[in-house]
């Protein structure tokens, strides 16, 4: 808790931090060492929306 009640970083940023230090603690390895080319396990990759769902 106390790592975030100081910052100020972007929302982006602080997340990505966040979701590292979450698997840290469970034992899931960061997506750097997981996927270091980035194909599989991005933190953030385009999407192409289904314009056809909404009718």
């Amino acid at each position: 808790m106390a790592t975030w009640q100081r910052t100020t970083l972007t929302a982006r940023v602080a997340s990505q931090s966040h979701f590292n230090d979450l698997g840290a603690l469970l034992g899931v390895l960061d997506p750097i060492t997981a996927d270091p080319t980035g194909g599989t396990f991005p933190f953030s990759d385009g999407v192409t929306p289904n314009l056809a769902a909404y009718g």
